[in-house]
């Protein structure tokens, strides 16, 4: 399956379980939510033009990986022309979404991950950068929509983070063992997350000696036990909710953008999706 279609995309998520919370309450189910849906519809898109053929050369090209035609938003980029094109599929999406793309950042963490897996390895001996591959041929095989999660809450801005009263604020590793690595903290303002298959997770700055736990890179199911997505609710959610109407409202289908906090709460994550620990 190169590239998936609209509908076989609003499949995938039916199987796709998110812990996900608004306005209080639990949102059962983000397909039929009236503010989590636009966040699937704005990905849904994404599906569509990669079929179209006005659009295909925009939101398509050829992976070498997997020796097929991908959706430009699960590849990495390996010369100037297509630097240029991934530049232009983003004003392209950007202009036809009226909104947030939310693939934007998985996809720029895919050029991250790959260059300073490679990197690490070189320098280091680690192996990371086969793993990062592997996951990729994985997510392009089966045409995975990624999201990505950098920021973080912030502690005072004067200490180091382990100095921080809550060491948790930030997303961290806890444990280690033959299996993988188990994290704990949070992400913020993370746009979208929850209408993905996957979320690439990245320091969100540069750490050092003392700050070791801290400085961790990995993929994992939006729906992994113990990810938690606490949304945003404002006046615009509250107006989509209230609507009678949807086409009365400014973005009807796709809405504004959604973002919400990631809360990590002991996640287990395999040593296979973990690129930097």
């Amino acid at each position: 399956m190169a590239l998936m279609t609209p509908e076989q995309f609003e499949e995938s998520l039916k199987s796709v379980k998110p812990r996900v919370f608004m306005n209080g309450e639990r949102v059962e189910n983000v397909l039929t939510n009236r503010n989590t849906r636009t966040v699937v519809e704005a990905n849904k898109a994404s599906y569509e033009w990669a079929l179209d053929p006005k659009y295909k050369d925009i939101m398509t090209c050829h992976s070498p990986l997997i020796n097929d035609t991908v959706n430009r938003y699960t590849h990495v980029s390996t010369s100037t022309d297509e630097l240029i094109a991934k530049a232009n599929a983003g004003t392209f999406t950007a202009e036809m979404l009226g909104t947030c793309i939310y693939r934007c950042v998985g996809y720029d963490s895919f050029h991250s991950l790959y260059a300073t897996t490679w990197e690490m390895d070189k320098d280091l001996g680690t192996e990371y950068h086969p793993r990062f591959l592997e996951y990729l041929k994985m997510v392009q095989k089966n045409d995975l929509s990624v999201a990505g999660a950098l920021t973080e809450p912030r502690g005072s801005r004067k200490e180091k983070t382990p100095d921080w009263p809550d060491p948790y604020l930030s997303l961290k590793i806890v444990d280690k063992n033959k299996d993988g690595i188990v994290v704990k903290g949070a992400k913020i303002n993370i746009s979208g997350a929850f209408g993905s298959h996957y979320i690439n997770v990245l320091p969100q700055a540069a750490h050092y000696k003392g700050e070791e736990d801290y400085a961790v890179a990995f993929a994992t199911p939006v729906d992994a036990e113990g990810i938690t997505f606490i949304c945003q609710y404002t006046p615009y959610s509250a107006e989509r909710d209230q609507a009678d109407d949807l086409e009365e409202l400014g973005n009807p289908l796709y809405g504004q953008r959604e973002t919400s906090m990631v809360v990590f709460d002991n996640v287990f994550v395999p040593w296979e999706r973990v690129f930097h620990c």
